[in-house]
């Protein structure tokens, strides 16, 4: 993939309203437990794991 391709985040919604992330996009999460990140994450990592991304 190129810099500046769009990924999918895994969560449909947050897609729509954002248009995707691009890869090199820095997403800034403030939460205030490691559970409200797991909310995120969880669906992104297994989005990149179907599309077969890199996720080191």
């Amino acid at each position: 993939m190129a810099a500046f391709d769009r990924v999918m985040s895994g969560i449909p919604e947050m897609d729509t309203a954002i248009d995707n992330i691009r890869l090199g996009d820095n997403v800034v999460w403030r939460v205030s437990d490691l559970d409200q990140f797991k909310l995120f994450m969880r669906p992104y990592v297994e989005q990149a794991i179907k599309e077969q991304r890199k996720i080191w």
